[in-house]
């Protein structure tokens, strides 16, 4: 009976992710909104029906009241932040990957890390034979099972569900034919909300839960929906027994801790026999390249291909260095504050990296975070072996930065579309981590302390001097960065990299390898990978696989997006402000990330173009007030038409 066991298991684990896929997948067959987000509400209702069942109101209303006040809240999103995405879908995910950082420093603020479980008779246990069951799981695999064959039943048999396939399919049409599409688009975000609100309420009576556990469920769906191909609702249903499946099998022959390895090993594997999912992509124009934006409308360089002088830029970037280190002493006045700056150049290091393939290949990366963790442990594992130097450390990072981005590079580069490479990437880093946490060498999820002192040009530094220097360091590394990438994209290496990004067919039509091309660049990102692990191990002093989550690479990916993707100071700007916004913030540590994270919500909602284009418009508009409206140029001017 114990495989019998893990076959109740493996159905309520499927049952909890079809009710927390379908939202997200019916979402963007209809809208095109990637609402990752979606997810979180299934957190927001466990909490609060277990706040209303503490307080007196009986079970089922506590679940319906609960369940009500999330779609409030679900119906706020869209209207607030989605509806001026729809056709967006990379900026949406932006947008809802921003929603999930405040909403789970919300939660936990609020409700904190402690574990909590909504006290019903559900919680009890009922025994078959040797088969013991807990009742909410019985109820929750009965509602999930009636809930969707009821949402199939909608959407095949009735007007509203006739007009969701009319809008998915094109909604242009479904407008001209009378259909109400904002009416059809905000059912869906209900409907999507409840299921997932639902699923939490139900879930909260048996699994414990805290303040941090409905991220996991944002991934998982993301996953989820990819798998299953998005837009197609029954793709969502067999993905999540699939991706249940491949949790539990690993459990059932005893090898629990290699769990992840087997899910994200299996997206991976789906991914590049089937880039559009088990079932195909569907959405408007049958969702014929992922219905994504072109990649050169997000990482465009149009903002970057001024002329300009390389001893110029190289002087002005130099200068900013020196008078950085000169003036760090006076601002980094604290312990605190150096340290913050030690992270943060690691972290900036870091923004360029994903930076890279974002911008020259047009790859939104969130598997670097996990080859940066692989070549911080490589860095500790290699002081610690064969006691090499600063110098040393910084080229067997770099080392295997490059070989595990060209890994990743030439899984990845095999999947079209920008939605399912960063998905691969994901997956690809999801096996990186879970690996890192099961070996010996690693320390497994233990993880290895770093006690080398930092040594440069004969003078060993102390624990104190030691973020002093890495900052310093950082920002000379830094500053080659920009200089580096002002030149290759101006090189003939970068032009066929951007060539590749705005126009792959032509590319390979005129005899070029895209596929070359697109790994090298994607590679070349693992140099800078590499030295921005050696300066975090020196900072941080310790490493376990938990430091290397996929969180840390959203985070870091939405503050590229944020500081501006189509510049070359975007990265820094944004990197910044995820290092210093927290720490400057009046609140405590949860309720800074919250502001962080609509912050930015915010700005990936009303400045397209990050922080450096909303800058840029606003110097723009000054210098176009200053001049007068009579030395403005008109527009046919600007575009070389006669006069």
């Amino acid at each position: 009976m114990e495989y019998a066991q893990y076959v109740v298991a493996g159905l309520t684990t499927a049952s909890i992710y079809s009710l927390v896929s379908l939202g997200l997948t019916m979402m963007y067959g209809v809208a095109r909104v990637l609402n990752v987000a979606n997810a979180m509400m299934f957190g927001l209702a466990a909490f609060a029906a277990l706040e209303l069942v503490n307080r007196g109101v009986p079970f089922v209303l506590a679940a319906l009241l609960a369940v009500a006040a999330v779609l409030v809240l679900g119906l706020a999103t869209y209207l607030l932040f989605f509806r001026r995405q729809l056709e967006r879908p990379f900026s949406a995910l932006v947008i809802s990957l921003g929603l999930v950082v405040v909403m789970q420093a919300v939660m936990i603020a609020v409700w904190g890390l402690d574990i909590n479980r909504i006290p019903t008779p559900l919680s009890g246990t009922v025994t078959i034979g040797s088969l013991t069951v807990v009742k909410g799981a019985i109820v929750t695999i009965v509602v999930a099972a009636a809930l969707t064959t009821a949402l199939f039943v909608v959407l095949r048999q009735t007007a509203l569900g006739r007009a969701m396939r009319a809008v998915q399919e094109d909604p242009e049409t479904a407008q001209l034919l009378g259909i109400r599409t904002q009416t059809v688009i905000i059912s869906v975000f209900l409907i999507g909300t409840a299921l997932a609100a639902i699923g939490g309420v139900l879930v909260g009576t048996f699994i414990p839960f805290t303040g941090d556990s409905a991220t996991s469920y944002s991934i998982k769906a993301f996953v989820i929906a990819i798998v299953g191909g998005l837009g197609r609702p029954v793709g969502a249903v067999v993905a999540s027994l699939l991706v249940a499946t491949a949790e539990t099998v690993p459990a059932a022959i005893g090898l629990a801790s290699w769990s992840p390895a087997f899910l994200y090993g299996s997206l991976v594997l789906i991914l590049l026999f089937r880039p559009k999912g088990l079932f195909g992509t569907f959405g408007h124009d049958h969702g014929a390249s992922m219905g994504e934006e072109d990649p050169g409308a997000i990482a465009g360089d149009e903002h970057d291909t001024r002329r300009g002088r390389p001893w110029v830029v190289i002087a002005a970037v130099a200068g900013t260095v020196v008078v950085f280190n000169l003036l760090a002493p006076s601002i980094f006045h604290d312990a605190a504050l150096r340290g913050t700056g030690a992270h943060a150049v690691a972290l900036v290091l870091l923004a360029y990296a994903v930076w890279m393939p974002l911008h020259f290949i047009g790859v939104a990366s969130i598997g670097h975070v996990a080859i940066w963790g692989a070549a911080a442990y490589a860095t500790v594992i290699g002081t610690q072996e064969w006691e090499i130097g600063l110098l040393p450390r910084f080229v067997v990072a770099m080392v295997v930065g490059v070989v595990l981005a060209a890994a990743v590079a030439s899984v990845t580069m095999r999947v079209r579309g920008l939605v399912s490479a960063a998905a691969v990437t994901l997956g690809l880093a999801g096996l990186i981590v879970n690996v890192l946490g099961n070996l010996e060498v690693t320390g497994g999820t233990t993880g290895l302390t770093f006690v080398a002192p930092l040594e440069l040009f004969g003078v060993e530094y102390s624990p104190q001097d030691t973020d002093i220097m890495v900052y310093s360091i950082g920002s000379v590394l830094i500053g080659a960065v920009i200089v580096a990438m002002w030149l290759l994209q101006r090189s003939r290496v970068g032009r066929r990299m951007l060539a590749v990004r705005d126009a792959e067919t032509l590319a390979a039509s005129l005899g070029m390898s895209t596929y070359r091309v697109k790994v090298a660049g994607f590679a070349a990102s693992g140099v800078v990978v590499g030295a921005a692990s050696v300066l975090y191990v020196h900072y941080n002093r310790y490493i376990d696989p938990s430091l290397f989550h996929d969180t840390v690479a959203i985070n870091v990916l939405l503050a590229v997006i944020v500081g501006g993707s189509t510049y070359l100071m975007g990265p820094l700007v944004g990197a910044l402000l995820l290092a210093f916004l927290p720490e400057l913030l009046p609140f405590d540590g949860v309720m800074n990330r919250a502001v962080y994270g609509m912050v930015v919500v915010l700005i990936a909602t009303f400045a397209n173009d990050g922080l450096m284009g909303w800058f840029r418009q606003a110097v723009a508009t000054a210098r176009g007030r200053w001049r007068g409206p009579g030395l403005r140029v008109d527009d046919s001017e600007k575009e070389g038409a006669p006069a």
